[in-house]
């Protein structure tokens, strides 16, 4: 309940603070621009592929719906209930009561290790 107090103060304040005009720019200073050269470099031609990050010995894993829709390759399937079973069923991403098992929410995003 707190959090979501906290939440929706912190969007009110980002709405308001979007909302209020931008001061005028002052007319007596000139502008100046100064345009600096571009450099471009080549890409290696082959990155190493990154290693998991280990916390005690054990990989760090993330999930959740926003993961899972990074790394779908059409994401807007995620929404479709006629999507294919590579998609998933979206049940791994309920958070479950531990005595019950009932649904309680959604995961949007975790982190486990």
């Amino acid at each position: 309940m707190k959090l979501d107090v906290c939440c929706l103060g912190v969007l009110g304040l980002a709405v308001l603070a979007a909302a209020a005009d931008p001061p005028a720019p002052s007319p007596a200073k000139p502008q100046l621009s100064i345009k600096a050269p571009v450099v471009i470099t080549q890409p290696p031609a082959q990155a190493a592929p990154v290693a998991p990050k280990r916390l005690l010995g054990k990989p760090v894993t993330y999930g959740g719906v926003v993961v899972k829709v990074i790394r779908a390759d059409k994401p807007l399937q995620m929404l479709n209930p006629l999507a294919p079973a590579k998609y998933g069923d979206g049940s791994e991403n309920l958070d479950r009561h531990p005595r019950t098992g009932q649904p309680q929410g959604v995961k949007l995003f975790s982190i486990s290790f």
